[in-house]
């Protein structure tokens, strides 16, 4: 049975029609490494607001052309504890030769704001797909071509229950059909939280919002080198510039280290932005915050 499904799936592909990422992985029919994005030299297009975050290394396995195709809303699960899960948030659609492997970057959005951001070097594994709320959501974010921060705090929204008006942006037409999709799939009343918000300043309540919100903050990151390494850790704003050093390069010898910060320094209240760890300038860690 499964020899002629196999057939069955090798004459679909020389008839031109597309077979779906999973089945052809449960078939032996192509090979695929998932993995953060493992250049910096991705362009940054403008109006998605940053680059993507992952990558897939995928190769037909066959002697026959296929085309390969997988709908957003698939989860990648890295195959260490303590970093991000990962939602596909574009469709993945592409055309490979007999033996011929290519690298994807790929747009995905986190989905656990207490864990660590994906980097080259992390592995993951494509998994199950999203359903609901949470799918739709994938399904705009693709489809109008969402492919930034107000769109990553909308899935937190849903994963994590970050707060709706935690979902901004310059442009206000996105911003207010983001906020208004998880409003109406969380049955909250997006005016009368609007206004809370509102009475809350003037009422002069300040206190700072972070994406854990009420969770323990490890204002600590442990990490464990094997060899010498050079170390850089710092405040980064959304488009990847530097804001502070909290270490300015240096060298670290082997063994078992950590690293105290303060998550919420004054300078960067009201603002969003995150601490990065990079071990010779390779991205180690990102932990994201917003005050």
């Amino acid at each position: 049975m499964k020899t002629y499904s196999l057939i069955v799936l090798l004459f679909l592909a020389e008839m031109g029609f597309s077979l779906n990422v999973k089945e052809a992985l449960a078939n032996n029919l192509i090979s695929t490494n998932w993995s953060g994005v493992q250049t910096r030299n991705i362009p940054l297009i403008k109006e998605y607001e940053r680059a993507p975050s992952m990558q897939v290394d995928i190769q037909n396995k066959t002697t026959s052309t296929i085309d390969l195709e997988l709908d957003e809303g698939y989860f990648l699960v890295p195959v260490e504890q303590g970093y991000q899960r990962m939602l596909i948030t574009q469709k993945i659609k592409l055309k490979l030769k007999p033996n011929e492997r290519k690298e994807v970057p790929l747009y995905a959005m986190c989905t656990q704001n207490s864990h660590s951001g994906p980097n080259s070097k992390l592995k993951y594994k494509l998994s199950e797909r999203a359903t609901g709320d949470l799918l739709a959501l994938a399904k705009l974010i693709a489809q109008k071509n969402y492919q930034n921060y107000a769109a990553q705090d909308a899935v937190w929204s849903f994963t994590d229950g970050t707060s709706i008006l935690d979902i901004n942006s310059q442009n206000t037409t996105m911003e207010n059909e983001l906020q208004s999709f998880v409003a109406n799939a969380m049955k909250v009343d997006l005016q009368k939280v609007k206004q809370e918000a509102k009475t809350k300043d003037k009422l002069g309540e300040q206190r700072v919002e972070n994406l854990y919100l009420g969770k323990k903050i490890d204002r600590n990151i442990a990490f464990k080198n094997d060899t010498a390494i050079q170390l850089k850790v710092g405040y980064y704003d959304q488009n990847d510039n530097l804001l502070a050093n909290i270490v300015e390069a240096q060298s670290v010898m082997p063994g078992h280290h950590s690293i105290r910060y303060n998550p919420f320094p004054l300078p960067l209240q009201g603002k969003r932005y995150c601490v990065k760890m990079y071990h010779n300038d390779e991205l180690y860690s990102v932990y994201y915050f917003r005050q």
